[in-house]
């Protein structure tokens, strides 16, 4: 009898490692399109906030073009200070929201602009008096995104916890 000397490969062997092949490729698969869906939906977070900010951040800008003009028109109308001051708070009253104050030989201008149901852009300008030739007629002391919503941590931990009924 002649015995071959072809070596002998199992064809199971073959078939287990193709099949553990095609079952991490799946496994590797589900992991990436779980990733790109959350990626994905962390962009469209991002990027719904972000048009709400600039949505916001011009309503505030078209607020300041209107606050800019009624400085420039009260500082041409006014000699002094006290009428310069009060031309601005008696046109400033027609601005939603916009309040005034004065301190000193300075007066300040707030107003929030709301950006989504937990925050607001929020806005205070410095005006000063005597205003000098070549200077801005405002600075801005403050632009900024504050929360108004409360946040709450999520301090539950989820345990198994056996019924009563099962037993103890």
């Amino acid at each position: 009898m002649k015995k071959n000397n072809i070596p002998f490969i199992p064809v199971g062997i073959s078939s287990l490692l193709i099949t553990f092949l095609i079952l991490c490729l799946a496994v590797f698969s589900v992991l990436s399109l779980s990733s790109a869906v959350a990626e994905q939906k962390l962009s469209q977070k991002t990027a719904d906030h972000t048009l709400e900010y600039y949505t916001a951040s011009n309503t505030a800008n078209d607020t300041l073009a209107a606050i800019d003009e009624i400085l420039a028109a009260s500082a041409a109308k006014a000699q002094d200070r006290d009428t310069y001051f009060h031309l601005i708070e008696a046109s400033l009253a027609s601005l939603p929201g916009v309040q005034f104050s004065v301190n000193g030989k300075k007066a300040s201008v707030f107003w929030n602009t709301i950006v989504n149901d937990s925050q607001v852009l929020s806005v205070s300008l410095s005006i000063p008096y005597p205003i000098n030739e070549g200077e801005a007629l405002y600075k801005i002391r403050q632009w900024q995104v504050i929360n108004t919503a409360d946040w709450t941590p999520d301090q539950s931990q989820h345990v198994y916890r056996r019924n009563e009924k099962e037993g103890k």
